[in-house]
């Protein structure tokens, strides 16, 4: 089994073990505790060039912004009236993507090509929100929007990772196309971490519903090839939607 549906099941499990918890939990600690579901999309890229080689090929590739997906969990501690600390267990999928020429062996080629990233992504972050409305000294039901910011960090632990597309040319007069996909697992490291930014609103007096947008920076160089110099830092804007029960 691949380690990306071990990921998978890893986070399935927890999902349904926090739900089982979830009555218990809130029970014994009201509004100060809270856990949800959390999906949504990430727009995602590179901060510098992406490198690849194999035999007589030797890319060197501009990135441009792709589109992923992160699902998970929400675990929150609320620890004042208006701040809460939040960890968020998921699985994350970012990347890049490519649209270039490179020449092979004295001929001109174009690739139409991408890279997937595919994380077990670990957020621990800090909001900073206008009060809650079963905090507020007098409480009205119909004021049950709440805005918040975010900041924090991530750390990630990389599952797969995989290079593909269509590379296309006319060398000798004829024209060529062929369709590839590489595992470059090894090319990157396991562990990638960074800092976190955010905002988003909530709405809900008992079970929330909320949506965020947040910005994922990269802190480490996560490449992990002695034969590619380059720095693959990880930069993606994500637009998520949640559920707190």
């Amino acid at each position: 089994m691949s380690k990306k549906i071990n990921g998978k099941v890893i986070l399935l499990s927890c999902i349904f073990i926090l739900s089982i918890l979830n009555t218990q939990i809130k029970t014994a600690y009201a509004q100060d505790i809270g856990i949800g579901l959390k999906t949504g999309l990430d727009f995602s890229t590179l901060l510098n060039n992406f490198h690849f080689q194999s035999g007589d090929l030797n890319l060197d590739l501009s990135p441009n912004i792709t589109t992923g997906y992160n699902i998970g969990l929400i675990y929150r501690n609320r620890i004042h009236s208006n701040f809460r600390l939040q960890a968020e267990p998921s699985f994350l999928e970012i990347g890049a993507q490519f649209d270039e020429a490179f020449t092979l062996r004295g001929f001109e080629f174009q690739t139409k090509s991408e890279t997937k990233l595919s994380y077990l992504h670990l957020p621990i972050v800090l909001e900073l929100t206008t009060t809650p409305p079963d905090l507020q000294e007098f409480p009205k039901p119909w004021e049950e929007t709440t805005y918040h910011a975010t900041i924090g960090f991530y750390g990630s632990y990389l599952l797969e990772a995989n290079f593909s597309g269509t590379n296309t040319g006319t060398p000798l007069g004829v024209d060529f196309e062929e369709s590839f996909s590489n595992d470059i697992t090894s090319q990157f490291n396991e562990v990638d971490t960074g800092i976190i930014f955010g905002g988003g609103l909530e709405y809900g007096y008992q079970n929330k519903i909320g949506i965020e947008t947040r910005l994922m920076l990269g802190l480490i160089n996560s490449n992990n090839s002695a034969n590619t110099e380059f720095k693959p830092n990880n930069l993606s804007v994500s637009v998520a939607i949640y559920y707190l029960f």
